[in-house]
């Protein structure tokens, strides 16, 4: 069975009015340079149009009009319109692949309008992973891509369309274009409506045979591009005793604490003793507040935060919104942390972290046959030392370990960044993870943060060297 890869692409759109002439400069030159004034521009290319016709410079010029930098949507619009009227066939064939590089909304839009007009069905499975691109100052419901999506395939809902996107299997839908049509319906249907669908879906497709098994075997439902990029990562071969053991735990756990599981949650189930596996969310409650009442704690709001009462620390500021599963992921991470051997090692990379002025240092947190592992990951990018970029290699470890972590040790006395900035917490959002942050207190303490989806919070003591 051939195993399927997702990546996603951009959002693009373009323009042009119609000008007069202009006279002795190269008109096509002047049509090109974002320099001039777009005027000047206008009236190059209507000169172009009339001199050059359709010779194979100026076509090219349309082209890099449309993916270029810098052109306006009125000048996109145009190079738009010209090559559907003198290059339609070549166009439409690189349409196919460029599409959803334009990145000018108003060109993009225009685009869609002239493929529903003219009735290119092909451009379906495309249309359905531009919907489900975001574009955070439109409803879903006023999005262009709906009735264009609607007139080329009469007589079906938009939902029905997208939906069958996401179960084909054949050379005409791509794994990207699938897994965008999954992460649209979590969007556009509620969870029961998602998971009829799922249910009714025919298993033969690789994306639609693992998002079942994990809903049916380990009772989570990923939703989305780094949901679905994870389960491809515990689907491999060689993270099938991983899956096998995480299978094991939740099929012994009650329903209610099923229908919370998230799979960021499946590393710390696998740590799980009997005792815990087997506790109510209250009697979790009451041993992790029993493991905090007496740490030391540095409630500082976050080095990006403007008020210390929108940012909450405390096990009890957030009882309400933690879940069984986010209890016991807490439970084991403080069994984690008292390992003498992971402070040493947390210590020794706050230490490295403190000389490095170009990075933050960061890595994973796990338990390997019962030891804590500190696996740091030379950052992606350097250049800034209040961040840090993962790698790839960091990213998919961290689908399997019990959590991302990273350092704020830019000074030992660094107790005013006690805590997750609000790009940490935004990463925690996009990633679906579970995160820890060390901070420098002083030579000898550093105070650790828990953080995951939904801004909680919890900080969770200070460790002495």
């Amino acid at each position: 069975m051939k195993r399927w890869v997702i990546m996603f692409s951009v959002i693009v759109v373009a323009g042009c009015e119609s000008p007069q002439p202009v006279t002795e400069e190269d008109p096509i030159v002047v049509m090109l340079d974002t320099s001039r004034e777009p005027f000047e521009r206008r009236k190059a290319a209507k000169q172009a149009e009339k001199e050059f016709g359709n010779t194979a410079r100026r076509i090219s010029a349309l082209y890099k009009i449309i993916w270029g930098a810098r052109y306006p949507t009125l000048e996109r619009t145009y190079a738009i319109d010209q090559l559907l009227m003198h290059d339609r066939k070549t166009f439409r064939g690189i349409l196919k692949t460029r599409l959803l590089q334009i990145d000018d909304v108003g060109a993009f839009d225009h685009v869609l309008k002239q493929i529903a007009e003219r009735k290119w069905t092909e451009f379906t499975p495309i249309l359905v992973h531009s919907y489900a691109r975001s574009r955070s100052f439109v409803k879903d419901t006023d999005r262009v891509e709906r009735p264009a999506i609607e007139k080329l395939n009469p007589g079906q809902s938009v939902e029905q369309v997208i939906y069958e996107t996401f179960i084909r299997s054949d050379e005409r839908v791509s794994a990207d274009q699938q897994a965008a049509a999954w992460e649209l319906l979590n969007r556009l249907l509620d969870r029961a409506a998602v998971e009829k669908k799922l249910a009714d879906a025919p298993g033969k497709n690789v994306l639609v045979y693992d998002i079942k098994l994990a809903n049916e075997q380990l009772g989570v439902l990923p939703t989305d591009r780094e949901g679905l990029l994870r389960l491809l990562h515990l689907r491999a071969p060689e993270q099938y005793r991983f899956w096998r053991a995480a299978r094991v735990i939740v099929e012994r756990l009650p329903k209610g604490k099923r229908a919370e599981l998230q799979m960021r949650h499946l590393p710390a189930l696998i740590q799980l003793d009997e005792s815990t596996i087997g506790s109510t969310k209250e009697q979790l409650l009451k041993r992790v507040r029993g493991a905090l009442k007496n740490a030391e704690h540095h409630l500082a709001p976050g080095r990006y935060d403007l008020r210390p009462e929108s940012y909450p620390q405390g096990i009890d500021d957030w009882a309400a919104k933690l879940t069984w599963a986010d209890l016991a992921s807490l439970h084991v991470l403080l069994a984690s942390l008292s390992s003498d051997l992971a402070v040493r090692n947390l210590f020794r990379e706050a230490d490295a972290d403190l000389k490095d002025t170009e990075t933050e240092y960061g890595g994973v947190i796990d338990r390997v046959d019962g030891k804590t592992i500190v696996k740091p990951y030379a950052p992606l990018i350097r250049g800034n030392d209040r961040i840090f970029h993962p790698s790839p290699a960091m990213i998919e470890h961290s689908y399997s370990a019990l959590a991302h972590y990273h350092l704020h040790a830019q000074k030992e006395d660094n107790r005013g960044a006690a805590g997750p900035g609000i790009r940490d917490r935004r990463f925690a959002d996009r990633m679906k993870a579970t995160c820890l942050v060390f901070t420098f207190i002083d030579h000898d303490r550093l105070n650790v943060d828990y953080y995951q989806p939904g801004g909680v919070v919890i900080d969770l003591g200070t460790l002495r060297r």
